[in-house]
Protein backbone atom coordinates (compact mmCIF):
# COMPACT_ATOMS: atom_id res chain seq x y z
CA UNK A 1 0.00 0.00 0.00
CA UNK A 2 2.52 2.34 1.08
CA UNK A 3 4.67 1.33 -2.73
CA UNK A 4 1.17 2.28 -4.38
CA UNK A 5 0.78 5.75 -2.02
CA UNK A 6 4.06 7.02 -3.01
CA UNK A 7 3.46 6.03 -7.07
CA UNK A 8 0.51 7.78 -6.90
CA UNK A 9 2.00 10.79 -5.69
CA UNK A 10 3.99 11.28 -8.69
CA UNK A 11 2.98 13.75 -10.79
CA UNK A 12 1.47 12.63 -14.60
CA UNK A 13 4.65 11.83 -16.95
CA UNK A 14 3.66 13.62 -19.94
CA UNK A 15 3.64 11.75 -23.55
CA UNK A 16 6.43 14.60 -24.65
CA UNK A 17 8.74 14.26 -21.51
CA UNK A 18 11.92 15.38 -23.74
CA UNK A 19 11.19 18.75 -25.59
CA UNK A 20 13.91 19.95 -27.11
CA UNK A 21 12.61 22.82 -27.98
CA UNK A 22 11.97 24.11 -24.52
CA UNK A 23 11.70 27.65 -24.63
CA UNK A 24 12.89 30.08 -21.53
CA UNK A 25 9.93 31.17 -20.14
CA UNK A 26 7.69 27.31 -20.59
CA UNK A 27 10.49 25.62 -18.47
CA UNK A 28 10.95 28.18 -15.57
CA UNK A 29 6.54 27.76 -16.11
CA UNK A 30 6.61 24.26 -15.78
CA UNK A 31 8.94 24.01 -12.87
CA UNK A 32 6.57 25.24 -11.03
CA UNK A 33 4.23 22.89 -11.14
CA UNK A 34 3.46 20.76 -7.75
CA UNK A 35 5.96 17.67 -7.30
CA UNK A 36 5.58 18.06 -3.89
CA UNK A 37 2.92 15.64 -2.88
CA UNK A 38 5.57 12.50 -2.91
CA UNK A 39 8.11 14.75 -0.76
CA UNK A 40 4.98 15.33 1.90
CA UNK A 41 4.52 11.57 1.91
CA UNK A 42 8.36 10.78 2.47
CA UNK A 43 8.05 13.56 5.65
CA UNK A 44 5.02 11.65 6.90
CA UNK A 45 6.82 8.57 6.58
CA UNK A 46 9.96 9.70 8.27
CA UNK A 47 7.37 10.94 11.47
CA UNK A 48 5.74 7.54 11.38
CA UNK A 49 9.79 6.63 12.06
CA UNK A 50 10.49 9.05 14.65
CA UNK A 51 7.78 8.06 16.70
CA UNK A 52 8.25 4.07 16.53
CA UNK A 53 4.81 3.42 14.87
CA UNK A 54 6.32 1.23 12.56
CA UNK A 55 6.88 -2.75 12.99
CA UNK A 56 10.69 -3.86 11.96
CA UNK A 57 9.35 -5.30 8.56
CA UNK A 58 8.07 -2.32 7.33
CA UNK A 59 11.53 -0.74 8.42
CA UNK A 60 13.44 -2.60 6.66
CA UNK A 61 11.55 -2.61 3.26
CA UNK A 62 11.32 1.25 3.47
CA UNK A 63 15.55 1.07 4.15
CA UNK A 64 16.00 -1.18 1.25
CA UNK A 65 13.34 0.64 -1.15
CA UNK A 66 14.79 4.52 -0.58
CA UNK A 67 18.16 3.46 -0.17
CA UNK A 68 18.09 2.27 -3.95
CA UNK A 69 15.38 4.95 -4.81
CA UNK A 70 17.70 7.87 -3.44
CA UNK A 71 21.48 6.03 -5.11
CA UNK A 72 19.62 6.08 -8.32
CA UNK A 73 18.23 9.34 -8.71
CA UNK A 74 19.88 11.50 -6.92
CA UNK A 75 23.88 10.13 -6.52
CA UNK A 76 26.43 9.55 -8.90
CA UNK A 77 29.61 7.48 -9.00
CA UNK A 78 33.00 8.12 -9.63
CA UNK A 79 35.60 5.90 -12.00
CA UNK A 80 37.58 3.83 -9.77
CA UNK A 81 41.33 4.06 -9.27
CA UNK A 82 43.54 2.71 -12.33
CA UNK A 83 46.49 2.99 -11.14
CA UNK A 84 48.61 5.00 -8.46
CA UNK A 85 47.59 8.77 -8.84
CA UNK A 86 45.41 8.35 -11.49
CA UNK A 87 41.72 7.91 -11.98
CA UNK A 88 39.72 6.73 -14.78
CA UNK A 89 40.11 7.42 -18.44
CA UNK A 90 37.96 9.81 -20.04
CA UNK A 91 40.58 12.19 -21.03
CA UNK A 92 40.87 14.19 -17.59
CA UNK A 93 44.12 15.69 -18.65
CA UNK A 94 42.81 17.22 -21.48
CA UNK A 95 39.64 18.66 -20.14
CA UNK A 96 41.25 20.18 -17.33
CA UNK A 97 38.92 17.58 -15.13
CA UNK A 98 40.36 16.82 -11.68
CA UNK A 99 41.60 12.91 -11.99
CA UNK A 100 40.25 11.83 -8.88
CA UNK A 101 36.43 13.36 -9.82
CA UNK A 102 35.65 11.76 -12.94
CA UNK A 103 31.71 10.79 -13.30
CA UNK A 104 30.97 7.42 -14.72
CA UNK A 105 28.09 9.13 -15.94
CA UNK A 106 28.56 10.92 -19.79
CA UNK A 107 25.63 13.37 -18.95
CA UNK A 108 27.51 14.61 -15.73
CA UNK A 109 30.76 14.55 -17.99
CA UNK A 110 29.60 16.94 -20.69
CA UNK A 111 28.47 19.38 -18.26
CA UNK A 112 31.67 19.10 -16.57
CA UNK A 113 33.11 19.84 -19.97
CA UNK A 114 30.76 22.80 -20.82
CA UNK A 115 29.48 20.48 -24.13
CA UNK A 116 26.38 19.97 -22.46
CA UNK A 117 22.72 20.28 -24.51
CA UNK A 118 21.60 22.80 -22.02
CA UNK A 119 25.31 24.57 -22.06
CA UNK A 120 25.62 25.79 -18.30
CA UNK A 121 29.08 24.38 -17.01
CA UNK A 122 29.18 22.46 -13.87
CA UNK A 123 31.70 21.67 -11.37
CA UNK A 124 32.20 19.87 -8.03
CA UNK A 125 31.82 21.80 -5.22
CA UNK A 126 31.37 21.72 -1.31
CA UNK A 127 33.23 18.28 -0.72
CA UNK A 128 34.97 17.91 2.90
CA UNK A 129 38.67 19.18 2.27
CA UNK A 130 40.88 16.23 1.99
CA UNK A 131 38.12 13.68 1.75
CA UNK A 132 38.26 10.93 -0.80
CA UNK A 133 34.85 10.75 -1.95
CA UNK A 134 33.75 8.08 -4.35
CA UNK A 135 30.35 9.73 -5.29
CA UNK A 136 28.66 13.03 -5.48
CA UNK A 137 25.22 14.65 -5.69
CA UNK A 138 23.60 15.51 -8.86
CA UNK A 139 22.15 18.62 -8.37
CA UNK A 140 22.67 20.55 -11.47
CA UNK A 141 22.21 17.34 -13.56
CA UNK A 142 18.63 17.54 -12.51
CA UNK A 143 17.76 21.26 -12.27
CA UNK A 144 19.18 21.27 -15.98
CA UNK A 145 17.48 18.55 -17.26
CA UNK A 146 15.19 19.06 -20.52
CA UNK A 147 12.60 16.03 -18.89
CA UNK A 148 9.68 17.78 -17.14
CA UNK A 149 9.80 15.53 -13.92
CA UNK A 150 12.85 15.89 -13.12
CA UNK A 151 12.83 19.49 -12.86
CA UNK A 152 9.71 19.30 -10.94
CA UNK A 153 9.40 16.33 -9.27
CA UNK A 154 12.72 14.76 -8.58
CA UNK A 155 14.93 17.47 -6.83
CA UNK A 156 11.84 18.22 -4.59
CA UNK A 157 12.06 14.54 -2.82
CA UNK A 158 15.84 14.70 -2.65
CA UNK A 159 16.04 16.51 0.74
CA UNK A 160 12.68 14.53 2.31
CA UNK A 161 13.91 11.32 1.12
CA UNK A 162 17.32 11.73 2.42
CA UNK A 163 15.95 12.78 5.88
CA UNK A 164 13.51 9.77 5.74
CA UNK A 165 17.27 7.33 5.11
CA UNK A 166 18.65 8.93 8.16
CA UNK A 167 15.65 8.52 10.32
CA UNK A 168 15.51 4.35 9.47
CA UNK A 169 19.64 4.69 10.05
CA UNK A 170 19.83 6.64 13.29
CA UNK A 171 20.33 4.74 16.63
CA UNK A 172 17.72 6.91 18.65
CA UNK A 173 14.54 5.63 16.22
CA UNK A 174 16.14 2.16 16.17
CA UNK A 175 18.63 1.86 13.42
CA UNK A 176 22.06 0.74 12.88
CA UNK A 177 23.88 3.68 12.95
CA UNK A 178 24.32 6.72 10.31
CA UNK A 179 27.65 4.88 9.14
CA UNK A 180 25.24 3.34 6.84
CA UNK A 181 24.60 6.70 4.94
CA UNK A 182 27.73 8.51 6.07
CA UNK A 183 29.29 8.77 2.55
CA UNK A 184 26.85 11.28 1.81
CA UNK A 185 28.20 13.60 4.43
CA UNK A 186 31.83 14.20 2.36
CA UNK A 187 31.06 13.91 -0.93
CA UNK A 188 30.60 16.72 -3.41
CA UNK A 189 27.76 18.56 -5.27
CA UNK A 190 27.47 18.89 -8.83
CA UNK A 191 27.08 22.66 -9.02
CA UNK A 192 26.86 25.45 -11.46
CA UNK A 193 30.48 26.79 -12.32
CA UNK A 194 31.61 29.04 -10.19
CA UNK A 195 31.88 31.68 -13.19
CA UNK A 196 28.62 31.25 -13.90
CA UNK A 197 27.64 31.87 -10.64
CA UNK A 198 29.28 34.95 -10.53
CA UNK A 199 30.95 37.77 -12.86
CA UNK A 200 29.10 35.92 -15.81
CA UNK A 201 25.97 35.28 -13.82
CA UNK A 202 24.34 38.52 -15.40
CA UNK A 203 25.09 37.78 -18.76
CA UNK A 204 23.18 34.29 -18.49
CA UNK A 205 19.81 33.90 -19.90
CA UNK A 206 16.79 33.90 -17.40
CA UNK A 207 16.57 29.88 -17.87
CA UNK A 208 20.59 29.72 -16.88
CA UNK A 209 19.96 32.07 -14.25
CA UNK A 210 16.56 30.08 -12.91
CA UNK A 211 18.98 26.94 -12.99
CA UNK A 212 21.76 28.73 -11.29
CA UNK A 213 19.90 30.45 -8.55
CA UNK A 214 17.83 27.05 -7.79
CA UNK A 215 20.79 24.79 -7.71
CA UNK A 216 22.23 27.18 -4.45
CA UNK A 217 18.81 26.79 -2.99
CA UNK A 218 18.65 23.21 -3.26
CA UNK A 219 22.01 23.14 -2.15
CA UNK A 220 21.51 24.88 0.65
CA UNK A 221 18.64 22.61 1.59
CA UNK A 222 20.44 19.72 1.41
CA UNK A 223 23.61 21.17 3.63
CA UNK A 224 20.87 21.62 6.40
CA UNK A 225 19.72 18.03 6.54
CA UNK A 226 23.58 17.37 6.37
CA UNK A 227 23.68 19.14 9.73
CA UNK A 228 20.56 18.78 11.16
CA UNK A 229 20.59 14.77 11.05
CA UNK A 230 24.30 14.08 11.47
CA UNK A 231 24.77 16.53 14.37
CA UNK A 232 23.61 14.08 17.20
CA UNK A 233 25.85 11.57 15.83
CA UNK A 234 28.54 13.84 16.49
CA UNK A 235 31.33 12.56 19.05
CA UNK A 236 31.69 15.33 21.60
CA UNK A 237 35.28 14.46 22.14
CA UNK A 238 36.00 14.38 18.22
CA UNK A 239 33.57 16.32 16.84
CA UNK A 240 35.02 15.20 13.32
CA UNK A 241 33.81 11.84 14.21
CA UNK A 242 30.45 10.50 13.39
CA UNK A 243 28.31 7.60 14.10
Amino acid sequence: KIEKAYSKCQPVVSKRTLDTNMTESNMIATSNSSGSAAAFMLDELCYAVKGGRLVNEIREWLDDKYQLEFENMFVGDFEETEGAGQKGSKGAKDDGLDPQQIPTDPQDLTILNGTSAFGLPGEFRYNIQGAESHVYVKILTILSSLTENNREMLIQQMCPMFRLMAALSDERFGGGGLSEIDAMLECPLLMPSTESSGIEFEDLSATKQWVVTSSYFFATCWVRELVNNFIFAADPINPGASA
